[in-house]
């Protein structure tokens, strides 16, 4: 899976099998956990929106990224470990 953008209210994900529309995600890498709703899905990618502000000068820390305009550059390289999974909300 690979992050094609993030903001503090969401992310836009590509994924080999997508989760679909209305599921509640948890996205996690390296102790970073974002959870939210997939608000769109196609075939190869989905958007989520987050139920949390996302914290991006920590998630580019934890996934040692440089900088907000860095991400474009280093981030395909670096989020292959990336793993979504199912929740309930509670």
């Amino acid at each position: 899976m690979l992050i094609v953008n993030v903001s503090r209210g969401g992310l836009l994900l590509r994924s080999e099998s997508p989760p679909a529309v209305g599921e509640d995600v948890d996205i996690r890498h390296r102790g970073v956990s974002i959870q939210g709703k997939v608000v769109r899905a196609d075939q190869r990618r989905f958007a989520v929106q987050a139920y949390e502000a996302i914290d991006l000068e920590r998630l580019l820390a934890k996934v040692e990224i440089s900088s907000p305009s860095a991400m474009k550059r280093e981030l395909p390289s670096q989020s292959a470990n990336w793993k979504w999974q199912q929740f309930t909300k509670r």
